[in-house]
């Protein structure tokens, strides 16, 4: 989930290039989509989607900031303090 988070903030952060954000922005919506290679009720599902994600995240990690990776594990420590 830190992950997917991350690239959230990434992909939403205006001072980042639309250039270095559009992979991310394109495996977050892959995520999103409900008939993706492998259906995410089987074993394994979600391995396909995170590989995305994985991938889009490596190839922009040169962009991807400290900040990005805070906001993402704040937003979860209050998701799992509720």
């Amino acid at each position: 989930m830190e992950k997917v988070l991350t690239a959230y903030y990434f992909a939403t952060d205006a001072k980042v290039p639309l250039k270095q954000r559009m992979p991310v922005i394109g495996a977050l919506v892959y995520l999103g989509i409900p008939s993706d290679l492998i259906p995410d009720v089987l074993p394994g599902g979600f391995a396909d989607d995170m590989s995305v994600l994985v991938a889009a995240l490596g190839a922009v990690a040169l962009y991807v900031t400290e900040r990005h990776i805070q906001q993402a594990r704040r937003t979860l420590t209050r998701l799992w303090r509720k």
